[in-house]
């Protein structure tokens, strides 16, 4: 492939550099030279997988998924603390500050602004008796990714010996990357243990539907 995209900006550059010397006379080395550059430059910045505009957006993208889950965790605590009875918040922009359970701050930044937006657009949260809280779809991932975290917690103490006081912060990194499968087999070698480290009950599968 690399031989082949090669052939491709050699020929390229030379019709274009043919072409540019005789329609303005400037030289053909020096405008196959200009012409090699700018397919360099379309290309670094352009690529689809490795461009600078695909590494960016793939950077953001991680970047709402992981501060969106952050918040459907936060929620979804904040459901067990208030008796399953679902937990409030507003968003930048209501009447009354924007509480923990939301994940919004008091001066929401634009990557904040975003991560709402796309939490509402599809169906993670909405209006409640006039106030924010999880849909049953955001309830689910919610669910799931306290689910992953607790989970992880437990393996780290119980198979690794971990302090409690050293859990949280890798569980809270690791439980975005967490998958299915992955999330099976550690609920699967950790057997008939039920409750994180801190005594915190581990939420059962989330069930679709």
């Amino acid at each position: 492939g690399m031989m082949g995209w090669a052939f491709v900006v050699a020929v390229v550059s030379a019709v274009l550099g043919y072409v540019g010397d005789l329609a303005w006379g400037t030289g053909m080395a020096g405008l196959m030279a200009v012409a090699a550059g700018t397919q360099f430059a379309v290309a670094a910045v352009a690529a689809p997988r490795r461009g600078v505009v695909s590494r960016m957006w793939n950077r953001l993208a991680l970047a709402v998924r992981i501060r969106a889950e952050d918040v459907l965790g936060r929620m979804f605590r904040a459901e067990e603390r208030e008796t399953g009875e679902g937990a409030a918040a507003t968003p930048e922009g209501g009447q009354t500050p924007p509480g923990p359970a939301a994940g919004i701050v008091q001066r929401p930044s634009w990557l904040d602004r975003l991560v709402w937006w796309r939490l509402v657009q599809q169906g993670y949260v909405a209006r409640q008796a006039g106030r924010w809280a999880l849909t049953p779809r955001g309830r689910r991932a919610g669910q799931d990714l306290v689910r992953a975290h607790r989970l992880w917690e437990a393996y780290l103490e119980g198979r690794l010996g971990l302090p409690a006081d050293h859990l949280h912060e890798p569980a809270e990194r690791l439980e975005h990357y967490l998958g299915p499968e992955l999330l099976a087999r550690l609920a699967e070698e950790l057997g008939s243990v039920r409750q994180d480290p801190h005594g915190r009950e581990i939420p059962e599968r989330p069930q679709d539907g």
